[in-house]
């Protein structure tokens, strides 16, 4: 398996096939044969830019679900149920992480002891240039009220 070298930074050292790519998208396929610029075109889709990120992409949060007691108090064993979707659940505590891209996001808050809450949020995304699609994460704090 092939190390990867990286800067201070984090990101990966240039290769010279690199460097020699990104001088022909400077340079352009204008002075090349086009074999040759389709060749290139075909070989390397995508300069190494900075801000790429290499997939595979981690799934991104969507929404953040907040969890308090109508009273004000923390509510502790809270749970997400989606219904759209996939039909997701998770326990999570009092704060709770939707996974996803953007979309419309119908879901179920419930904890033992509360009424439970149904709320819906749209959640917008975008594609860079290159990597990954990044969503805009929604925040959102539910209020249960207690049951009885």
């Amino acid at each position: 398996m092939e190390s990867i070298d990286y800067d201070t930074d984090m990101r990966p050292r240039q290769t010279r096939l690199t460097r020699i790519f990104r001088f022909l998208l400077v340079v352009g396929c204008g002075r090349l044969k086009p074999t040759l610029c389709l060749t290139v075109a075909t070989l390397f889709p995508v300069a190494c830019r900075s801000d790429c990120v290499i997939p595979p992409c981690a799934s991104p949060t969507a929404v953040i679900v907040r969890v308090v007691s109508s009273s004000g108090g923390s509510v502790a064993d809270a749970s997400v149920h989606l219904t759209t979707t996939n039909g997701f659940a998770a326990p999570c505590g009092s704060t709770c992480d939707i996974l996803g891209n953007g979309g419309h996001y119908e879901f179920d808050v419930s904890a033992p002891g509360f009424t439970t809450a149904h709320r819906g949020i749209d959640v917008s995304e975008h594609t860079p240039h290159c990597g990954c699609t990044q969503v805009d994460t929604q925040e959102l704090t539910v209020a249960l009220s207690p049951t009885g």
